[in-house]
């Protein structure tokens, strides 16, 4: 991470094989995937906070942190949502929808 105004980026401890990384609406989180599990740090640092099943080692997902503190991500049986303070995923596409037309890769 970088804050606007310093010229050089710090890394987070406790985010090694970390990928998809996208911020809380307020800035103040990173969520990220590792090691099949989806994952949240401050970007202050400290603890990393594990969430949940997350997408089972394919780099091809991603997440986004909505204003109502879900992160609605993607993982290969389709769209999951689940609390930004973690607990069980939900469905909310199928792979099924997904070969219908449906984009679950890129959820924004």
């Amino acid at each position: 991470v970088r804050s606007l105004g310093d010229f050089e980026a710090r890394g987070l401890a406790g985010t090694q094989n970390a990928f998809g990384p996208f911020f809380s609406p307020d800035g103040q989180w990173v969520g990220f995937f590792a090691d099949g599990r989806l994952k949240k740090v401050s970007v202050n640092g400290g603890v990393v906070i594990d969430l949940g099943e997350g997408a089972a080692g394919s780099l091809a997902s991603r997440g986004a942190w909505g204003p109502d503190d879900t992160i609605l991500f993607s993982r290969s049986d389709g769209l999951a949502v689940v609390s930004a303070s973690g607990g069980t995923a939900r469905p909310v596409l199928s792979a099924a929808q997904r070969e219908a037309g449906g984009n679950a890769r890129f959820p924004e």
